[in-house]
Order: C-alpha cells, then sequence, then structure tokens
C-alpha cells in the first residue's frame, strides 16, 4: 500500500490529528510501512493504532470480518460469516453526520489500548453521494469535494497531478475554510525591543551562549499577553452536534518551522511547546530550541504536534509586512508577524536624520482567530498588551534581563525631549543639549571609576547587583539618543562617537572578563596612559598561534613552580602565586 492509496478513513484521522503537519506525518508513515524500527516508538504506537482503525464506509458485515481477523491475528481461530449484499438505491441522497471534534479524536498513548481495541471514535464528518447500487465495496480514495472548473491551458504548460501527500495538505486546507476566523492587525514600534536583544546578545557572547532571535522575544510576549486574556487560548468543537467551548489548562504554543527537504523542497512544521505558559525564559529558550533542531533532523514524535492551542508564524523572515495565515481546527487563534523596517516614507533618509527625528522601526502583527469563541474586542487588546510588553511594561524586559543573569538594566521606551535641539530650535533647546552633553561624560568617568563592579569573574555565573551609576536612563539618555553624536573628550581615541558606540567600548573594556581599577592613581600620566592603552583595544588582544603557545607554556611552568614550593617547603612563611599565574 502506497500514500496514493491510502485508505480514506485512515487519512483523515492523520489529517484531523496532526493538522497542519499531515505531510510530515504521512511521511513518517512511508518509513513505517517500509521498516517499522526506522521511526521512533511513539510513531510506531500511534501508527500500529491508526492502521488498526475499522473503515466506516464498511458494512457491519466487513466491519465485524474485520474485527474477526484482527482476533485470528493474536492467535485465536474464527469461522467467516457471508457478506451481506449492499442495498439498492434508487435515488441520490446525500448523508452529512453531525461535525466532531479534533479533541475526542487526539492519539493518546497512555490510553493507547491496541489494534484490537481501538478507543471510540466519534463520527466524522462525511458527503456520501450514492447514484446506483454498488456491487463492490466502495473506492475510499474517491473525494466528495465539488468539482472546480480547471482554467484554461495554454501552450507550453504542463499539467502535473497532485500525489501523495500533498492531496491531503489540500483536503487540510480546505477543511480549514470551514473555520469562520476573523483578523485583528496592529503596528508595532520594536525600537526596544531591537535594543534589548542586542543587549542580551552581547552579554551571551561573552560566555559563548546561544544568541536570542526576534521569534523568541515575540513568542515570550505572546505567552506573557496570554496570562492577562486567557480565554484567548480556548478552541471550539462540536460534540454529539451541539457547539461547545473547550477551555484549555496550558498554552501549548506552535511555532512555525521552515524545513528544507533533501530534494531542495520546502515544507512548513508546526510542533508546539507544551505548557509554555508554565516556564521560565531560560526553559522556554531550551525547549524551543530543541524543537526547532529536532525539526531540522526529522527526529519529531506524535506528542509534538498535538493538542496545539495556539500558533506563531514569522513571514516577516522573508520580507513579508503582514500575513493572514490560515486557523486550523481545534485551534483558537494564530499571530503572525511581519518584517522589522522603518515605514515606507521614511526608508530613503539616512541613519543620522532618522536619528536625529527620533524614528522607530515597525513590525505588523496580525491576530487571526476563530470568531465563534473569541471576539474581536478581545483579540484587538490582546495585540495591544503585546505592543506595552514589547515597548518594555510590567517589567517584562527587567524579569528576563534578570532570568539570563544579565548585569545590565534594560532599555527603557522613553519620549524623546532631545529632537528639538537638533533641529535647531535655539534657547531652552540648547541648553538641554549641552546638559546632555555633560551627562555623557559623567557617564563616561563612572565606567572608569566603577565599571569593574559588574565585570564577569564568577565561573558559576553568579547574578550581580546592578550598579545605578552604570545607567545611561539615570543620566537622562534615553534610547532615542543612542544613534547621536556626542563629544568623548578623547575617550574611545577619537573626538567624537555616537552613545551606542560610547557605552559599547566602556562596557567591553570594563565590565567584561577583563577589567581594571585604576582612577585611584594620582599620577595623571599613568592613569591616562593605562586608559588609553585599555579603551583603544578594548582589553583584548589578538595573539597569534606562537604566542598563544608561549603563554599556554608560561601559565604551566607557573603552576609548576608553585606546586613544586607547596610540597618541597611545607610550612614556610612565602607570598603564594595564586590568582596571580596570568601577571606572569
Amino acid at each position: 500500500m502506497t500514500t496514493e492509496n491510502l485508505p480514506r478513513h485512515i487519512a483523515e484521522r492523520i489529517v484531523a490529528d496532526f493538522g497542519a503537519n499531515a505531510e510530515f506525518s504521512l511521511q513518517e508513515l512511508e518509513k513505517y510501512r517500509a521498516d517499522p524500527t526506522s521511526v521512533g516508538q511513539e510513531w510506531q504506537d500511534y501508527f500500529a493504532y491508526v492502521l488498526s482503525l475499522p473503515n466506516p464506509e464498511d458494512s457491519p458485515a466487513d466491519t465485524a470480518l474485520f474485527q474477526r481477523d484482527s482476533s485470528q491475528a493474536d492467535g485465536s481461530a474464527a469461522a467467516a460469516e457471508p457478506q451481506a449484499e449492499p442495498a439498492t438505491v434508487i435515488e441520490p441522497t446525500v448523508v452529512q453526520p453531525a461535525a466532531s471534534t479534533p479533541e475526542t479524536q487526539v492519539f493518546d498513548r497512555q490510553s493507547y489500548v491496541g489494534p484490537t481495541e481501538a478507543p471510540a471514535r466519534v463520527a466524522e464528518p462525511k458527503a456520501v453521494i450514492a447514484t446506483t447500487a454498488p456491487t463492490t465495496r466502495p473506492n475510499t480514495m474517491v473525494s466528495a469535494r465539488s468539482r472546480i472548473l480547471a482554467p484554461v491551458i495554454l501552450p507550453g504548460d504542463v499539467v502535473e497531478p497532485v500525489r501523495g501527500a500533498m492531496v491531503k495538505i489540500v483536503e487540510n486546507m480546505e477543511a480549514s475554510l470551514s473555520v469562520p476566523t476573523a483578523t485583528s492587525v496592529r503596528e508595532v514600534p520594536v525600537r526596544g525591543l531591537e535594543e534589548n536583544r542586542s543587549l542580551v546578545n552581547r552579554h551571551r557572547a561573552s560566555s559563548s551562549a546561544s544568541k536570542i532571535s526576534f521569534t523568541h522575544l515575540i513568542a515570550w510576549a505572546m505567552i506573557k499577553a496570554l496570562d492577562t486574556f486567557p480565554r484567548l487560548n480556548d478552541a471550539y468543537a462540536e460534540i454529539d452536534g451541539k457547539p461547545h467551548r473547550i477551555h484549555r489548562g496550558d498554552v501549548r504554543l506552535g511555532i512555525a518551522v521552515d524545513v528544507q527537504k533533501k530534494d531542495g523542497t520546502r515544507t512548513l512544521l508546526v510542533p508546539n511547546i507544551r505548557g509554555a505558559n508554565q516556564l521560565t525564559f531560560p526553559q522556554f529558550l531550551e525547549k524551543f530550541d530543541d524543537l526547532v533542531s529536532r525539526s531540522r533532523r526529522s527526529a519529531l514524535m506524535p506528542d509534538d504536534f498535538m493538542g496545539t492551542t495556539v500558533s506563531l508564524t514569522n513571514p516577516g523572515t522573508v520580507g513579508t509586512t503582514m500575513s493572514t495565515p490560515r486557523l486550523m481546527p481545534g485551534q483558537g487563534l494564530i499571530l503572525a508577524t511581519g518584517s522589522l523596517d522603518y515605514p515606507p516614507e521614511y526608508r530613503s533618509m539616512s541613519p543620522k536624520t532618522l536619528s536625529m527625528l527620533g524614528i522607530s522601526k515597525i513590525m505588523t502583527v496580525s491576530s487571526t482567530y476563530d470568531h465563534r469563541v473569541i471576539q474581536g474586542a478581545e483579540s484587538g487588546l490582546f495585540l495591544a498588551r503585546i505592543e506595552a510588553l514589547l515597548r518594555g511594561e510590567d517589567r517584562f524586559y527587567e524579569r528576563l534581563f534578570e532570568e539570563l543573569a544579565v548585569p545590565y538594566p534594560p532599555v527603557r521606551t522613553e519620549v524623546d525631549l532631545l529632537a528639538p535641539a537638533f533641529m535647531g530650535g535655539g534657547g531652552a533647546s540648547n541648553r538641554e543639549e549641552v546638559e546632555k552633553q555633560a551627562r555623557v561624560l559623567q557617564l563616561i568617568h563612572a565606567f572608569r571609576v566603577r565599571g569593574h563592579l559588574i565585570a564577569s569573574f564568577d565561573p558559576l555565573g553568579a547574578k550581580r547587583a546592578l550598579v545605578p551609576d552604570l545607567d545611561p536612563a539615570g543620566y537622562g539618555l534615553t534610547l532615542w539618543d543612542l544613534d547621536r553624536e556626542f563629544f568623548t573628550n578623547g575617550a574611545l581615541g577619537k573626538e567624537k562617537a555616537t552613545l551606542r558606540e560610547i557605552i559599547d567600548v566602556m562596557r567591553e573594556t570594563y565590565c567584561n572578563t577583563v577589567t581594571s581599577e585604576y582612577m585611584f592613581i594620582a599620577a595623571p600620566g599613568q592613569k591616562e596612559w593605562l586608559q588609553n592603552r585599555q579603551e583603544k583595544s578594548r582589553n583584548k588582544t589578538e595573539l597569534s598561534p606562537v604566542e598563544k603557545k608561549h603563554v599556554m607554556g608560561k601559565l604551566a611552568e607557573a603552576e609548576a613552580f608553585e606546586r613544586h614550593l607547596h610540597t618541597k617547603y611545607v610550612g614556610n612563611k612565602r607570598f603564594s602565586l595564586e590568582g596571580l599565574e596570568a601577571t606572569i
């Protein structure tokens, strides 16, 4: 049996369980039928259960015969009964049972009882049209979709039939049309999101940790917004022909992952993170990256797909401004984010002008929801909550920085008060510009005096207390000043630099893994010499392979000499090199 002649009831069962991930699951089924051991144990259990399901389109006698065959496979013998002849149908009829809910059909390994004792299943929606008396078992691959007129086929066109798993994808997309959806759209400024992501990644780079992506932060804001609007995590279902609202306990966040196959074609997988609302951000980050990694390696299991409550997709990675993705049955909401860029009317301006005007990049966010359980006002307020969190309200970034042990305070989205001064306002605006220039010099001095207090020395990664004197916000400096130039008074080896460059150099020089405390030195020449040597190189030295071997040899000699003294002259008073081997 190939995927193309897969019985209809099995194909529909898989589509109902996996939704947008049906193509991937059907590929795993092909592997399973070729060699059951080629897939994971969870896939083996699931496929054994699915392939044992009786076909509801068979006659009662056929179903009984199927059950007897299953029993004989277990070692018991049973006599075959004659198959009843199907009744003759005189007039065309259409049978449309009540739609069932995917939630009642999701495969659960905990309740799995084997192929001969399949769990009870709710009748699935079908449309069967009979015109003549059937003489054989009906073809289970005949589709009940309405006929669609084909477009004009021009000379040179190549007509290729849709085969295999793609047939189920087409049916899955048509099934999504049965969900009555609506979409809310909102433009969100992302200046604070950009700056805080940059701060986090600079800190994580010093410890060789993985980078934080925009998707990580947006997904986390989405989870936190669901704490305020938990009803958006609900789903709609029809059970026994009556509408029901399913109140979800946990957030199962589906993450859209674009995967490239070996033949160069691409497919979209949507695995989910279970219990995302109960995780800390580091735990969420670990599960998120693990899910993406296993998607690339085709190592996902059935539980990674089932029970998704809300989803996040990111078409902005390919430059799309906005999208309204399809919402699959069983989910209440899907969030889509567009590209991060300046509004079109400002894209031709220079970065310096954009900085002077205080213009931020924006991101378009759309919320497509099931209108049967979610109303437009709820969706709109949900997007407003996500924007508020990404702007830094309710200590969103402060908590995130604390959990990641970032020693710097996050950037806050504040009102820009200096723009008139840069536009030639004169008077009081010029005084504000002079005051802000003086505060920049104060900030530089503070880093030279107290930067070592938050340097990264602890190999255990203990959290470091924040130093208020090193917070640019304490000097009235905002994120809008980061790309504006200020006088440095000789720091950084140049006369003027942007505030971003100044802060980056100060943090890399005095708050990284190498630092010094020297501002107590009274001799101006010595202090200036140390200052120039450190800030111009940012306390980093590029060593050649030969120099690195030389340094390693000297460190080994120092350690060996220390051990020799400790064992040869036990009890003698001496000065130890403990912790100072690097000075050699």
